[in-house]
């Protein structure tokens, strides 16, 4: 619930506020003659439904990639697609709700999912596409689909979204083929030139069959017409990739691979310190902080989960214990992780000399196994699964796979 301040001044501090967690920091209203202390939520806090984070860093590496597919887009093109990988909590799902909003403000639409397991991609993509189309202000024909082909039923229930409606295409329940709507939805937009982004999050989730009848459906028929259309998705692995590639290639548009690389020093000291400028506090001075970002190592994720920490301490114990109090909890957490990895003392000892290895910087995957495998025969004279404790790795966020079959420690 949302938390207003007692105070009845004009103050914008007065306002209603959402407070998501944590501890509650008291400021004062802004005029002198009021002293009514209302909250303050953590400004690292990413409350559901936020699309951006407080401060966004540049990053090169996409966003000069985005200005081009929306001035292509611009110029009512067909336009090469985006494909996103990285590990979890390098900043994809930033990137692609960042796009959202920029597409949103040029009037254009923006569908947007996260794939689901088990969820047909029929009913999310409707679910989708309708909720664009509302949220432009725009008339549903989903939605009055939808009304139209269930009032039959005898409960008299209306759905309101695609997915209610059931999560076959073709069953009786959704009133005839769904994704028949959404192509008619879509092209109507695109003819009536109006550019569409599909931005699809946890792609690793899709299959090939459902690329091709669906994704690469759309795209093929805006891109034999040549309409602004583009195919904007993330992941986390090669597979995901290659499936996507398919589906651009196959319908005429060229490909690009973006791979989300770590925030630079720079970039990460202006995230932290705008960010924790926002609440009030400045750790611009701290002689902590630059071993607060070399502990984060450049991580979007791990720069908030640690920020949200720091700021919730520093009113407690200082600033520079603050910072210490969030390096210790992230090397814990660290700890805990490779705990929970090993399977076995001898996979315990191969993943502490991964990780003295990899803190160096890139290292090949097949000379980190023969490092790896020379170091336990020094030791314990076992071995170990190498491929499976690097796949646990990377499903634990520790270790980072990259397209030139580098491992980088994360």
């Amino acid at each position: 619930m949302p938390f207003r301040s007692q105070c009845v001044c004009p103050s914008p501090h007065s306002v209603a506020m959402p407070i998501e967690r944590g501890n509650r920091i008291p400021w004062l209203c802004a005029r002198d003659n009021c002293r009514v202390e209302a909250p303050r939520p953590n400004p690292f806090s990413r409350p559901h439904g936020v699309a951006d984070p407080p401060v966004y860093a540049p990053r090169q590496d996409v966003d000069e990639r985005i200005a081009m597919l929306t001035g292509q887009l611009a110029n009512l093109q067909f336009t090469q697609g985006l494909r996103l990988l990285g590990t979890r909590g390098s900043g994809k799902t930033t990137v692609l709700l960042r796009l959202r909003n920029l597409i949103r403000a040029r009037g254009w639409l923006a569908p947007y999912f996260a794939r689901r397991p088990g969820m047909p991609i029929t009913a999310q993509l409707a679910d989708a596409v309708s909720q664009a189309i509302r949220e432009r202000g725009g008339r549903d024909p989903l939605r009055s689909a939808a009304r139209r082909q269930t009032h039959w039923k005898a409960s008299g229930k209306v759905p309101f979204t695609p997915i209610e409606l059931g999560f076959e295409s073709n069953a009786p329940e959704a009133g005839g083929d769904t994704f028949a709507l959404v192509k008619d939805a879509i092209r109507e937009h695109l003819v009536n030139a109006t550019p569409v982004v599909l931005l699809i999050d946890e792609a690793d989730f899709l299959t090939a069959a459902e690329v091709e009848d669906t994704i690469l459906d759309i795209a093929h028929d805006a891109a034999l017409d040549d309409l602004p259309f583009a195919v904007v998705s993330g992941g986390t692995t090669q597979e995901y990739l290659a499936a996507m590639d398919g589906v651009l290639t196959s319908s005429g548009a060229l490909t690009e691979a973006v791979e989300l690389k770590r925030l630079t020093d720079s970039e990460a000291f202006q995230v932290v310190t705008g960010t924790a400028a926002l609440g009030g506090q400045d750790w611009s001075h701290s002689a902590i902080l630059p071993e607060f970002i070399s502990v984060a190592r450049g991580v979007p994720r791990h720069l908030q989960v640690m920020g949200f920490r720091a700021y919730e301490a520093v009113p407690r114990i200082g600033l520079d214990d603050g910072l210490r109090d969030a390096i210790c909890s992230c090397r814990q957490q660290r700890d805990h992780l490779i705990a929970k990895v090993a399977r076995s003392p001898a996979e315990q000892t191969a993943i502490l000399a991964i990780e003295r290895i990899l803190r160096d910087g890139r290292v090949h995957r097949w000379h980190l196994h023969r490092a790896v495998d020379a170091s336990l025969r020094s030791t314990s004279g076992e071995s170990i699964d190498f491929d499976d404790c690097i796949i646990r790795l990377q499903q634990a966020g520790l270790v980072e796979a990259h397209t030139d079959w580098t491992l980088e420690w994360v």
